[in-house]
């Protein structure tokens, strides 16, 4: 009996005794790879002395990086697992790749370990930074495609501020590495509610559109009726804006809703 990847040992039943998911942030990749390498680099120097020899001088470890190949289907597959929203193109995962490479913001790489069998298990959650992906169309799997993954553990990092007050020195960490989020924005000439959602998110669709349009209904409105006399298309998420509206912006859509945003 063929396994499905990120499956194991099959008892005599037929029923798998483990299996793995991938997480790249909230979203679930339907297969798991066949194999993950984890390297974890030292920085160890080796140092030639006067006399011929060599020592070594023992230093802290460099960042982990991690690598494997993701299968993306293109057909549906019985041993795929795909998340509520249900069976994705391959497009729909090479968009998010694209997204995490493009934004530069680091994300949480996740690997769910189930032992069916009741045995002892533990799973991988870090940050991590998408260093790399390689995209592979092969004629003999048909639709699927391969994507081999290169990620790095991200690692937090800031500047030491000091404050002087009343001759007494106050230290703090400034983290220079979360960026801020956008609390409002103001449309410029040409600007939709789906471009500004990908603006100020870095992912437009409908769903990230139709927060903004909520929290901005009657101003919306209001702005469009003044520049068409009245009519406007029905399609507000795709009708250009006038230049100068104030919108305020609220949290994405799938921090609001706890969903996985829905990348169409």
């Amino acid at each position: 009996m063929l396994l499905p990847r990120g499956c194991t040992k099959m008892y005599e039943s037929g029923s798998m005794d483990s299996m793995y998911e991938i997480w790249f942030g909230e979203i679930k990749f339907p297969v798991a790879p066949a194999k993950i390498q984890t390297s974890i680099n030292g920085s160890n120097k080796t140092i030639n002395l006067i006399n011929e020899s060599e020592v070594n001088q023992l230093k802290g470890t460099k960042l982990t990086d991690f690598s494997f190949d993701l299968m993306l289907p293109g057909v549906m597959y019985p041993f795929a697992v795909y998340s509520d929203g249900g069976f994705q193109r391959p497009d729909y995962y090479l968009e998010v790749l694209e997204k995490l490479k493009i934004n530069r913001k680091p994300f949480k790489f996740k690997v769910l370990r189930h032992i069916f069998s009741g045995a002892p298990s533990f799973d991988t959650s870090l940050n991590v930074s998408l260093e790399n992906y390689k995209i592979i169309e092969d004629a003999e799997n048909g639709l699927d495609i391969t994507v081999e993954i290169e990620l790095k553990k991200h690692v937090k990092f800031g500047t030491k501020k000091i404050k002087v007050k009343n001759k007494v020195f106050r230290k703090s960490n400034v983290d220079t590495t979360k960026k801020k989020i956008v609390k409002s924005y103001t449309s410029k000439k040409g600007d939709t509610l789906l471009a500004i959602s990908r603006k100020v998110y870095g992912i437009g669709n409908v769903n990230n559109a139709g927060v903004i349009y909520k929290k901005n209904k009657k101003k919306v409105d209001r702005a469009l009726k003044s520049k068409f006399g009245g009519k406007f298309s029905k399609r507000i998420y795709t009708t250009a804006l006038p230049a100068a509206v104030r919108l305020t912006i609220p949290a994405r859509y799938d921090i609001l809703q706890g969903e996985i945003v829905n990348m169409r």
